[in-house]
């Protein structure tokens, strides 16, 4: 009889670790689904994770957003961005020091 009792445990030990396991996918998909209404009501939380790039154009930006987990990849392989160089008041870069920089 024990070992009734015994294969009876076990069985709903495993049940209950399954069970365990669903709600705790099904909390995380909530708690994933209340984070992505947020942003859909207030806005992302963009944050620059990476950014591919030489001197002159940008090809690649890549955005996480800190709030829901959700990324974002801008693929500008067809038509780059070109990169503007100002100094930290603004001012254009003169031509002659980019075109230093370029060659060095």
């Amino acid at each position: 009889m024990k070992n009734e009792y015994e294969a009876e445990i076990e069985k709903l030990n495993e049940e209950r670790r399954i069970a365990a396991e669903r709600i705790n996918e099904l909390m995380k998909y909530r708690d994933i689904q209340g984070k992505l209404n947020t942003c859909a009501k207030d806005g992302y939380v963009w944050t620059l994770t990476s950014v591919q790039s030489n001197f002159d154009e940008v090809s690649h930006i890549s955005l996480l957003c800190t709030r829901s987990g959700s990324t974002a990849v801008i693929d500008l392989t067809e038509k780059p961005i070109e990169v503007t160089h100002t100094d930290m008041d603004g001012n254009p870069i003169p031509i002659e020091i980019l075109d230093a920089a370029r060659n060095s």
